[in-house]
């Protein structure tokens, strides 16, 4: 990704000429015109749609992964205190395997966080 900046640089590098930022800009809009290149963002444009595709993607998909490891952190947590709040000496048979499900569902959870790290 580049920036106006960075086409200025470009063109000082390989030119005599001095350039105006009116200048800049309108070569910029020109590019965008042309398709040559795309606007990413405020400022930001690049010539590889794939590239801003996976980027976009990637952002996303981290997003998603942080979304659910802290909703899974949260369910996680609030399982514990229900846990640790039951005596399970005082359980019936039917409670107690309630319990050790809640564990196992635990465990899961624990699982899926890794995967989302």
């Amino acid at each position: 990704m580049y920036t106006a900046t960075d086409f200025r640089n470009y063109i000082n590098m390989n030119s005599q000429k001095e350039v105006t930022r009116g200048q800049i800009s309108g070569a910029i809009s020109q590019l965008i015109d042309s398709k040559e290149i795309i606007r990413v963002g405020r400022g930001l444009y690049s010539k590889d749609t794939q590239s801003i595709k996976k980027t976009t993607n990637d952002e996303a998909e981290d997003t998603l992964k942080n979304d659910i490891y802290n909703t899974l952190s949260k369910m996680e947590d609030e399982l514990m205190n229900a846990i640790g709040a039951v005596n399970v000496w005082e359980l019936n048979s039917d409670n107690f395997a309630v319990i050790t499900k809640m564990r196992e569902l635990k465990d899961s959870i624990e699982e899926i966080k890794r995967q989302c790290q």
